[in-house]
């Protein structure tokens, strides 16, 4: 068996928030955890569509980020970041 150089392993309690909201044609939840080994950086988990990023709140305003980011329609898009950026603005540490 074929031997792997672990490059970290880390066990840490994070802060993390669950937010959601319906949007003009649909409900989203996410999942928000912040660490610092993301370098500032929050993780957003979008659960309906399983897909995660890590943003800024400079990035989560950018529609067209997050529409490549989720996969996701412009509409969609529109929603996401007129919602999510507040919630990372906020501090979670």
């Amino acid at each position: 068996m074929e031997e792997f150089l672990v490059m970290y392993d880390e066990h840490k309690e994070v802060p993390s928030r669950f937010v959601g909201f319906i949007g003009r044609s649909r409900q989203f939840d996410f999942i928000l955890l912040y660490s610092d080994h993301f370098f500032g950086k929050t993780l957003v988990i979008h659960m309906q569509s399983q897909k995660s990023v890590v943003l800024t709140q400079e990035e989560a305003e950018d529609v067209d980020f997050l529409r490549d980011a989720f996969s996701s329609q412009q509409e969609e898009a529109e929603d996401v970041s007129a919602f999510l950026p507040q919630y990372l603005s906020e501090t979670m540490r």
